[in-house]
């Protein structure tokens, strides 16, 4: 006779972590998800960088300068955002688990950006 079991993901007794593997299912999804972020944050660089060169927001000169300025105030701005939200969500307990509602967040917030962007002149 075969016994069936189902998968379920091991909870630690010490701090209730997951102990258990990510489905590949899990991640090729996230993976899908920061590749189209990936995508849309090239293109949008992509766009500025026209932008500025030919709409006369800068010299031409000045142009890849005040790009990399653009860049570089977005990394830093990642590098300070993504470590605290990754520490709250640590101790974030939901019915979405702990990740998910950030990611949600931060989606919507991704969304209001775009489209403020894109309304912009």
């Amino acid at each position: 006779m075969a016994s069936q079991t189902t998968a379920s993901p091991a909870i630690a007794t010490d701090n209730g972590r997951p102990t258990g593997h990510l489905p590949v299912r899990e991640l090729l999804r996230i993976s899908l998800y920061w590749l189209g972020l990936s995508s849309i944050f090239a293109g949008l660089s992509f766009i500025l960088a026209g932008r500025l060169e030919f709409t006369g927001l800068t010299d031409k000169a000045d142009a890849g300068r005040a790009l990399f300025l653009i860049s570089i105030s977005g990394a830093v701005i990642a590098v300070v955002v993504q470590p605290t939200v990754g520490s709250i969500s640590d101790y974030t307990i939901s019915r979405w688990g702990r990740r998910k509602p950030y990611i949600f967040i931060g989606s919507l917030l991704d969304l209001v950006f775009l489209v403020g962007i894109a309304a912009s002149r």
